[in-house]
């Protein structure tokens, strides 16, 4: 047995409890029940509807407008509790108003594409990349990073062509490309 900051050992008794309750109730009844989900507070829809302006104004001048803007019988949140409140919101619905259509693709969460359906050779992906090391120049003798340029297939993710030049040019990712098709054939996307 740890103390706080020791490790934390699996018990017998927990254990079996485990068991029981899932001999008892089924496999489900081990899942992670989630908490109740709060229901929503009067000067939400309003604090959102400050909050989400253009103009960004801090979180201090949106709880004074609000308490203007509140009907009576309404009492306005703290500056803790809209600061929960706004926590509890994804990033999109956070900034919403706040920030530009663009912006806000830009803090959305990574979006895992399906390619089960792909064919190989469907859409071939290139990029270039630097080397993470120096290497003598064959021009002049001195160190430098060559420009790494690659194929993959998106549907094998094998990569299927490839090339070296001395800098990033059209020329490294032409030869990159046309080693793909020669190798592994012509792509119907190219991106």
């Amino acid at each position: 047995r740890g103390g706080r900051t020791g490790s934390r050992t699996l018990g017998r008794s927990s254990l079996y409890g485990w068991l029981k309750e899932r001999d008892s109730k089924g496999i489900q009844a081990l899942a992670v029940k989630a908490a109740p989900k709060a229901p929503p507070q009067p000067w939400e829809a309003a604090f959102l509807r400050i909050w989400s302006r253009p103009s960004n104004m801090a979180l201090t001048e949106v709880l004074a407008l609000l308490a203007k803007e509140l009907p009576e019988d309404v009492p306005c949140p703290t500056y803790d509790q809209a600061r929960h409140f706004l926590r509890s919101l994804s990033p999109q619905e956070r900034y919403r108003g706040r920030m530009g259509r663009r912006a806000l693709v830009a803090i959305s969460a990574y979006r895992k594409r399906d390619t089960s359906d792909l064919e190989p050779t469907s859409v071939y992906t290139a990029d270039g990349k630097t080397f993470a090391a120096e290497v003598r120049n064959p021009l002049s003798g001195q160190p430098f990073r060559p420009e790494i340029a690659s194929v993959l297939d998106v549907a094998t993710r094998k990569c299927v062509g490839w090339s070296v030049g001395l800098a990033e040019s059209a020329s490294v990712v032409t030869e990159s490309l046309r080693m793909a098709v020669v190798s592994h054939g012509v792509p119907a996307i190219w991106y």
